[in-house]
């Protein structure tokens, strides 16, 4: 088997500059999927209910439709990280606050902006390429510099 691609995830859906008001918006995600990017996506469990939202719970959704390889679910409360690990094995999901390090329910090893990366990590906004020599993937809100490091 070859080497494996290196994984670009869109932090909330961006992938060409932050736009604060689109952020974990359905519609900005979905573009981000269509444009062949994963996303890492800020959700809360509210009222017996699932939301994007970074600050708060903001849209309604159904977890269902992001149960899947190409989302990376960032539990904004314990509620959401309790029912994704126990009743959505396949959800790559996480939670964490001022971790240097948190691992994901797949594995995978999350760093915190500004650390450095070690094997099967997903960095945080890499500032140079050096930063992303033995990551697993990238999560960003812009990919212009990224995409000439790789």
């Amino acid at each position: 088997m070859g080497p494996c691609k290196m994984r670009l995830i869109s932090h909330r859906g961006n992938t060409n500059g932050a736009i604060p008001e689109m952020e974990n918006n359905p519609v900005h995600i979905h573009s981000a999927i269509s444009s062949g990017f994963d996303v890492e996506l800020d959700v809360y469990f509210h009222k017996q209910k699932w939301y994007l939202g970074h600050d708060e719970p903001k849209y309604l959704i159904n977890i269902k439709d992001y149960v899947q390889k190409k989302y990376w679910l960032h539990c904004k409360n314990s509620e959401a990280f309790e029912k994704l690990y126990n009743n959505f094995p396949d959800a790559n999901c996480f939670w964490h606050e001022n971790d240097k390090y948190t691992i994901t329910s797949h594995g995978y090893i999350w760093c915190f902006p500004g650390v450095q990366n070690i094997k099967n990590s997903i960095v945080l906004f890499p500032k140079e390429k050096s930063d992303i020599i033995k990551a697993f993937g990238i999560c960003a809100d812009d990919f212009t510099e990224i995409r000439k490091w790789i």
